[in-house]
């Protein structure tokens, strides 16, 4: 189907310069479809790579500003995140519809100590429970709230109290970031040595020597470390 500016068939030189002007014409629509389908990722909204904490009460103060990063997607297509270990444990970062499963949950980011079903859509700890350290109501499972009032475990001791806090995400990186960390070292040494000495004797002998050493070493080493660990479980329900 052709657009109505090249329907007509005129001279071949008229044509060219029809063709030109509709092409034109035309152009702004095809840089438009371009940018949107170029967009459109980012117009959708994306998870970040990494973020930390800020806000929690004192009894979660080991969640401040431990960092978040993304380790993959649930079965209910949300994004979860594990900590770099505190104390030899991990926690994670979660999103939960009903972590009761009981049909009729309230949906929620949650703060956990065990990693998530990967292939439950609810209840993702399997516990029956909700049973976490800290959680935040919400209806967007595509990535945690930048700011939000989170419920916690707080207080001391075996007193353990319920409060609200505002938690705010710092730190955060894009998704665009590598998502696998490795340890390569790469070392690359160049030793250039010249050595140059002049004796003279007193029978005129003259004795004169050049030397010129150099030496090119490149050493890689990747080192893989797995390391597992117990992680404590929430010590108590939320009433």
């Amino acid at each position: 189907l052709k657009p109505p500016c090249l329907l007509h068939r005129p001279a071949s030189r008229a044509r060219r310069a029809l063709a030109v002007r509709c092409a034109m014409r035309l152009l702004p629509a095809f840089i438009g479809a371009a940018s949107w389908c170029t967009l459109w990722p980012f117009a959708q909204g994306s998870p970040p790579y990494t973020f930390k904490l800020a806000g929690s009460c004192d009894n979660m103060a080991h969640l401040e500003n431990l960092q978040f990063t993304y380790e993959g997607r649930t079965a209910n297509g949300a994004p979860y995140y594990v900590s770099h270990p505190h104390a030899g444990a991990n926690f994670y970062a979660y999103y939960d519809e009903d972590c009761e499963g009981s049909g009729d949950g309230t949906p929620r980011w949650i703060i956990d100590a065990g990693k998530p079903d990967l292939q439950s859509r609810v209840d993702l700890d399997n516990d029956g429970l909700c049973n976490y350290f800290a959680r935040a109501d919400s209806t967007d499972h595509t990535a945690p709230p930048v700011e939000a009032t989170w419920h916690m475990q707080c207080g001391t001791g075996s007193e353990v109290q319920w409060e609200d806090h505002y938690l705010i995400l710092l730190g955060q990186t894009s998704m665009t970031s590598t998502a696998t960390e490795t340890a390569t070292q790469t070392s690359t040494f160049t030793h250039t040595a010249t050595q140059t000495s002049t004796a003279t004797h007193t029978t005129t002998e003259t004795a004169t020597s050049t030397k010129t050493v150099t030496q090119t070493t490149t050493q890689t080493q990747t080192t893989t470390q797995t390391a597992t660990t117990t992680t404590p479980a929430p010590t108590s329900t939320e009433p």
